[in-house]
């Protein structure tokens, strides 16, 4: 019953920018002394280097590598949401 109102999964290819969701990386971050309440939801946009699309997981570049040294770059697809970056005319900087 609930699989017929499940949302379908974006189709991420290699190459992709996507964003990470912070929830299972606040742990690792207070373990380094920051406070993870001032990290936003999702992090950066990061690469997607491998796709495998048939068990929803997808390898991600970690930048920079010392915030992510000890976390395994591979995630499910329920972790991570498509990169807009902003439009410059709408939002100039």
């Amino acid at each position: 019953m609930s699989i017929k109102h499940r949302r379908q999964e974006p189709a991420y290819k290699v190459g992709d920018e996507v964003m990470l969701n912070s929830c299972n990386i606040h742990q690792r971050l207070k373990k380094n002394g920051r406070s993870a309440k001032f990290y936003s939801h999702y992090l950066s946009p990061f690469k997607i280097i491998k796709a495998h699309p048939e068990s929803s997981n997808y390898e991600l570049e970690l930048l920079p590598a010392v915030d992510f040294e000890s976390i395994h770059p591979v995630f499910n697809a329920k972790l991570l949401r498509p990169f807009i970056p902003n439009d410059p005319k709408k939002y100039p900087a």
